[in-house]
């Protein structure tokens, strides 16, 4: 004889209330795609890299008038920047004056000391003249720390580009470095939207060279902050 199967109580797991329930469990709103992490938060890193990599380093000169303060203090730094661990962007970097005063010499003791103070110990150099042109050939970007050198830098380049014009050597021309200030990487915050420059403390005091490297370390940043672009 067949048995009688009870009827579910309400409230029990097959009652409407419970079913409800389970079915609206799969019916959750889906996470918000922008709270999940991104591909590219990962691979950003590995992206920059890349392209860094894929950039053919560049080389890079500084220069005042003697070569003894403010363009030693600018290698002095980038040189620290770069070095340790080495650069990918960076291939060559170098001081020299557009003046002969003090060829052969080394840094003024005031440059070297304001390096040590910021931890800088390792910097050594002999002062030079530009050379004409080689170092145009050589290095991509030309730093000048003042107008009057940028100006004189300015002169040798559009001399030497005529030279190569006048020899049919319009390719070679074009492709040597580039002669600019080093403060045009003065950065947004500037008071002045005119490029930086940075003014000779040879006559004066321990300040003026703590400023020059104040101003040339900010330009480095700047300056490695676009290559890495």
């Amino acid at each position: 004889m067949p048995q009688c199967v009870p009827a579910p109580q309400l409230g029990g797991p097959c009652s409407p209330a419970h079913l409800t329930q389970f079915s609206t469990s799969f019916h959750k709103p889906p996470v918000p795609l922008h709270s999940a992490p991104r591909l590219a938060d990962y691979t950003e890193p590995f992206r920059r890299h890349a392209n860094m990599t894929d950039k053919k380093p560049v080389s890079v000169l500084f220069v005042c008038l003697g070569n003894i303060c403010r363009s030693t203090m600018a290698e002095g730094v980038f040189r620290s920047l770069t070095q340790h661990p080495p650069h990918p962007s960076i291939a060559k970097v170098d001081s020299c004056g557009t003046g002969a005063y003090h060829v052969g010499s080394l840094p003024d003791s005031r440059t070297l000391s304001t390096l040590n103070a910021h931890g800088i110990t390792d910097y050594t150099h002999r002062a030079r003249k530009f050379a004409y042109p080689d170092d145009f050939h050589t290095f991509d970007y030309i730093f000048a720390m003042d107008k009057e050198n940028l100006e004189d830098l300015e002169e040798l380049r559009e001399r030497r580009e005529k030279e190569l014009k006048r020899q049919g050597k319009e390719a070679e021309a074009s492709h040597m470095g580039k002669v600019m200030l080093f403060g045009a990487f003065a950065g947004e915050g500037r008071r002045s939207k005119q490029d930086e420059v940075v003014r000779d403390p040879y006559y004066g005091g321990n300040d003026g060279f703590e400023k020059a490297y104040v101003q040339v370390k900010r330009f480095s940043e700047n300056f490695l902050k676009h290559l890495e672009e």
